[in-house]
Formats: C-alpha cells, structure tokens, sequence
C-alpha cells in the first residue's frame, strides 16, 4: 500500500502514473460503493455503479482541483452523478435490501426477532425517502462527509443540504415512531 496521501495519489494519478489510481481504487471502492448501494438498493447495480464511477475517474481525472475539496469528495461526486443516471435510465426507485442478520448466542429468540424487525423498518423507511433525501442521508451518515462537501457533491448549498438532511430526519422519524412504541413501553413497565 502506499504512504502517499490522496491529494499526493491523484496528481501522480494525473500525470499518468496507473499504480498510483489504482491505489485511489483501493482506497476508496468501498465508500463509492457503499453510496451506490445505498441510493440504488441493488448490488449489482451498485457494483456497476461503482465500476462505472472509476472508470470516469479515470477519463476525467484532469478535471479534479484540490481546492475545490477532497479526493474522496470528488469520487462520490462522480459516483453521486452516476447514480442519478441509471435511476434515470431505469425510471425506477431505488430499493434497500433487507439485512438479515444471524442473533447473537446471547439473544433471546424475540430479542432477535425485535432487533431483525428494526432493521428491516428503518431500511424500508430509507427505501421510502424521496431519492434526493436518501442521497444526502447517504452522504451525510453513511459516508461521514461534512455538509459543505454534500452540498458540492450535489451541486446544491450547504443550506439545502442541511434542510433536505432534517426533512429527512424528520420523515425518517415519523416512520419509525411505531417501532420505538413498543420498546418505550418496555422500560416504562
């Protein structure tokens, strides 16, 4: 692995140096496809996503500034770019895969079932979000980037982002109210 930062990668990247790209690949596939995946629901859409991502990365790579923000930034923006055009081609909404998860040997059996049962309603209630509320969940939470690069990423300001993030909180809260029902119940008991 090289020691090299980022910023340092993509200028070497720039000037032609292959191994150095392919570095950035390896550093950043999995946050790329991470945001596909998220904002698609499908794997292997996502996977396509994501190839498809790299590869414009590559062609484009002379149009990345340093200034203008982070190596990683500029990847999910091009990511962020490639998702919106397949969910234009498709005319689809995006889907989210329910996660099952095997219980943990010290969960009861409807200790499990309560904590497959949460998971599965928020990732129907992320499913459910309006796909420009999804992605910035997705950006924001999932990809742990600031909203200043959010904004950048979607070509919006850090006031939009910021205002789609709480309306998206807010729905997200709304749809899970039910689930938490249940459990306040249980402590108050």
């Amino acid at each position: 692995m090289d020691g090299s930062d980022d910023g340092e990668l993509m200028a070497r990247a720039q000037g032609g140096d292959r191994p150095a790209f392919d570095e950035l690949v390896r550093r950043h596939e999995g946050a790329v496809y991470a945001h596909a995946r998220r904002c698609l629901g499908d794997d292997m859409r996502a996977i396509e996503a994501t190839q498809d991502t790299f590869v414009r990365a590559y062609t484009y790579r002379a149009s990345f500034k340093p200034e203008a923000g982070s190596v990683k930034g500029w990847l999910l923006s091009v990511a962020a770019n490639r998702v919106r055009d397949v969910v234009r081609a498709r005319r689809t909404e995006a889907r989210l895969d329910e996660a099952e998860k095997v219980p943990a040997s010290t969960e009861d059996g409807l200790a499990a079932f309560e904590r497959v049962e949460v998971q599965r309603g928020v990732a129907r209630a992320v499913e459910e979000l309006e796909p420009e509320h999804r992605e910035v969940i997705a950006l924001r939470y999932v990809a742990d980037l600031p909203f200043e690069e959010v904004a950048r990423i979607l070509g919006i300001t850090v006031g939009a982002a910021k205002m789609r993030a709480a309306r998206a909180r807010d729905v997200l809260a709304r749809r899970l109210a039910p689930l938490a029902a249940p459990h306040t119940e249980k402590r108050l008991a």
